[in-house]
């Protein structure tokens, strides 16, 4: 079998690139989804995650702004090949700022959560389970806006620059899915298959 050829990278997009077209590259790429322990490493502080909906335009655009100097600080320290922006979660304009910041050098992508029904888009455990026994219907309603909303939202995000979009979704532990096999291929699955599409 032959050696395969080391590729010479010399930034982290052009990493995360080589490796997903399945080159060698000069070390594999790094990255994590998120990370928050800003004050402990840095002395900063993200802005309030509940801070972000009621903003105006210029306290956003600041908030943005400190939000692009801890990455910055992150990207440097751990040597991030990539950036899933996940403060503002999920807004174009946080993906377009770092997209003008990073984007030469690191492969920046966005959040899309809330898509589907899991762990943590259900709030009444006992309610839900009633209801995938009695009104099964109202759950793929439900599931379907949900689907709705985040196809939209992955468009925007790659209509600001998006390399790469992050479904982050708990839907199942060492086990297996959350709920049985039956409902997860019923109410789950064929929904990320769309997701999935549209993010390809």
């Amino acid at each position: 079998m032959p050696i395969m050829e080391r590729l010479i990278c010399c930034s982290g997009r052009e990493r995360m690139l080589a490796t997903l077209a399945h080159q060698v590259t000069d070390r594999p790429p790094h990255f994590e989804s998120m990370f928050e322990l800003e004050h402990e490493a840095f002395g900063l502080r993200f802005p309030d995650r509940n801070s972000w909906a009621g903003m105006d335009a210029g306290a956003k655009e600041r908030a943005i702004g400190q939000c692009l100097d801890i990455y910055a600080r992150i990207i440097e320290t751990y040597r991030w090949d990539a950036l899933c922006v996940y403060w503002p979660w999920g807004d174009p304009e946080g993906v377009r700022a770092a997209k003008r910041a990073f984007g030469t050098d690191t492969f920046i992508g966005g959040m899309v959560g809330g898509a589907v029904w899991a762990i943590e888009t259900i709030h009444d455990w006992e309610a839900f389970s009633i209801r995938l026994a009695e009104d099964i219907d109202s759950l793929h309603d439900e599931a379907d806006a949900m689907c709705g909303r985040a196809l939209a939202l992955i468009d925007h995000l790659a209509d600001a620059g998006a390399d790469f979009v992050y479904l982050p979704h708990d839907v199942a532990d060492n086990r297996g899915p959350f709920m049985s096999r039956r409902h997860f291929d019923a109410l789950v699955w064929p929904r990320y298959q769309r997701l999935v599409e549209r993010c390809h």
